[in-house]
């Protein structure tokens, strides 16, 4: 039931720290320290009402080879919890001014950062 829905922000289970060490755990380390490579990429994705992650774009990079890996890893995710946007722009908003108006389930774009380590 839709009324029983509260505004959230799309979020990986287990949290953020999660997120990364699932990424931690399958990014190619012999690519990094072949190109010499380390600092921090940032990558924008959309989270979708399944819970699926699409539509991939990174937004920088220390070396544009990470690029491939980390969507490869990123297609690999599993499923995030998405959004719920509520009246009346549907968006984010205080939940205790949200009455009763019914709230759903939307497609959120997210940029993450994430911190390639030599």
């Amino acid at each position: 039931d839709s009324a029983l829905l509260r505004p959230r922000e799309p979020n990986f289970p287990g949290g953020y720290n999660v997120f990364q060490k699932f990424i931690d755990a399958k990014f190619d380390q012999q690519l990094v320290k072949r190109l010499g490579a380390p600092g921090k990429m940032y990558v924008s994705f959309l989270v979708n009402t399944n819970g699926s992650i699409s539509d991939f774009e990174i937004l920088r990079s220390p070396h544009p080879d990470l690029n491939d890996e980390l969507i490869r890893i990123l297609k690999t995710s599993p499923k995030w919890n998405c959004a719920v946007c509520c009246p009346p722009d549907l968006g984010f908003f205080d939940p205790r001014i949200s009455g009763e108006e019914p709230c759903e389930y939307c497609a959120v774009r997210v940029t993450v950062p994430y911190q390639v380590h030599k």
